[in-house]
């Protein structure tokens, strides 16, 4: 989603009070470490190729970050070491660590593409 359209979005859900879950700061500050110095990370997607959850092996611990739903309900902690969190835990970012992490996503997503057709290039070229 275009940074604009999903800001005006987000605008609108604030006017209206439209969000999934409400923000923390304190979640926002754990969840910006994580995604600066994170380089344990994996993407979970669905048979159809979208991405719905991130996991980040931070200090001997597994954060699976949702990050569906565009900047509606992106970024709140989904599961702790493998249990499913209550919804009175679950809790928003910023709207620019939003935009970061989703941002973040489709780069990893791009990265193992990219790995993939490398690999599968140099295998043809191996056969042929």
């Amino acid at each position: 989603m275009n940074y604009y359209v999903g800001y005006f979005y987000h605008c609108w859900r604030v006017v209206f009070n439209h969000f999934k879950v409400p923000y923390c700061a304190k979640w926002g500050n754990l969840l910006q470490e994580m995604v600066d110095n994170c380089d344990d990370i994996t993407i979970k997607e669905d048979s159809h190729g979208k991405v719905h959850t991130v996991d980040f092996n931070y200090k001997h611990n597994v954060y699976e970050v949702w990050v569906c739903n565009g900047f509606y309900a992106a970024g709140y902690l989904y599961r702790f070491n493998g249990r499913c969190t209550s919804s009175n835990t679950q809790k928003l970012p910023s709207f620019k660590l939003q935009s970061k992490l989703l941002q973040m996503v489709i780069d990893y997503k791009n990265k193992l593409e990219q790995e993939d057709i490398r690999k599968f290039e140099k295998e043809l070229y191996r056969n042929s």
